[in-house]
């Protein structure tokens, strides 16, 4: 029994909507929430799984505009469990998309880093089929 995949988008993004797209193609069900219905709890599973701090999960500063810098700052003044509170309220803050299970997690699009999320079944056949894939 696989585990239901949390995808949270971003509306208009184009990471977001190629990621979409990607999960389509391979008929991957996936339950779909606007990036601003993110959860502290998803926030803090997401973190669990990454090496860095909520900086891997953020808009990098240099690309953002002067409020956003604002804010990104303001966030690292806080300790982890203020800085989870204040992303689930001000989600503009995080990158997209965010693709999460029960095991593993990928913030932003990146098509080879989603291929983790193929069922098992799927992976096998790809792995007998196609030796370039490991």
């Amino acid at each position: 029994e696989e585990s239901m995949i949390k995808f949270y988008y971003r509306q208009g993004c184009g990471s977001s909507q190629k990621a979409m797209s990607w999960f389509e193609k391979y008929k991957i069900n996936v339950d779909s929430k606007r990036i601003g219905e993110i959860s502290k709890q998803d926030l803090q599973k997401i973190l669990s799984y990454m090496d860095g701090g909520l900086e891997t999960i953020t808009k990098r500063s240099s690309m953002s505009n002067p409020q956003t810098q604002n804010s990104l700052e303001m966030l690292l003044e806080m300790n982890l469990d203020e800085g989870l509170e204040y992303l689930s309220r001000n989600a503009y803050l995080l990158r997209s998309p965010i693709v999460l299970d029960d095991n593993k997690v990928q913030v932003g699009y990146n098509m080879d880093d989603l291929r983790q999320f193929f069922p098992r079944e799927y992976r096998r056949l790809e792995l007998s089929t196609d030796q370039g894939f490991i």
